[in-house]
């Protein structure tokens, strides 16, 4: 008798857990670029996506913490100004972002989200798009930006969303230029377990 009135508060428990807690899959396009420097002169934004997957945790009927998992393509367009010469740049950078965000949920389906991100350089390329010479260009292994959104549910298992991403760490490693990632991105969501 004790061991089935265990088993069946164990099984409500999960059954609760269960249903406060979404697991999907999201993917969408970003416009990024990167601030400017001395002789990097980012003025243009360049086109990029990105995709993953999420987990989300109702702590209250309006509160929840969601986390991500995502590959994000980004990077910037502009011009390399030297003494020498001067050339079209694309300049672009690949990461694995860990968003770790707080959201607030209206009744209407609306809900609004901000928390940081943590992302870890996967790639930097640095091509001169008059020449379309392309290598690899030092920027910094991590980079650490705080992230602001809203999303709508267009039903159980299907969101959108719009965020922007301000980026604080410097993105190059050298010395004497500092830049920092820039993100607007629109997204969609697809909820695998629960509801979106």
């Amino acid at each position: 008798m004790k061991k089935m009135f265990l088993l069946m508060i164990a099984a409500a428990s999960f059954a609760t857990a269960s249903a406060q807690l979404s697991l999907g899959v999201k993917a969408g396009g970003q416009m990024t670029t990167l601030s400017g420097n001395d002789y990097l002169d980012y003025d243009k934004w360049k086109g990029g996506f990105y995709a993953g997957v999420y987990g989300r945790y109702h702590v209250q009927k309006n509160l929840s913490i969601q986390v991500e998992a995502l590959y994000s393509e980004q990077g910037a367009k502009g011009e390399f100004k030297s003494n020498l010469s001067n050339y079209k740049i694309t300049h672009t950078l690949n990461y694995f972002a860990v968003p770790l965000l707080v959201q607030y949920h209206l009744p209407v389906g609306l809900y609004v989200e901000t928390g940081p991100q943590f992302a870890f350089k996967s790639k930097s390329k640095f091509k001169n798009e008059d020449s379309g010479a392309s290598n690899d260009y030092p920027a910094n292994d991590f980079d650490f930006s705080w992230v602001a959104g809203v999303g709508y549910k267009l039903g159980n298992k299907i969101g959108v969303n719009a965020r922007f991403n301000l980026g604080f760490s410097n993105v190059i490693e050298i010395t004497q230029t500092r830049s920092s990632n820039r993100a607007i991105q629109l997204g969609v969501s697809y909820a695998l377990f629960g509801k979106n």
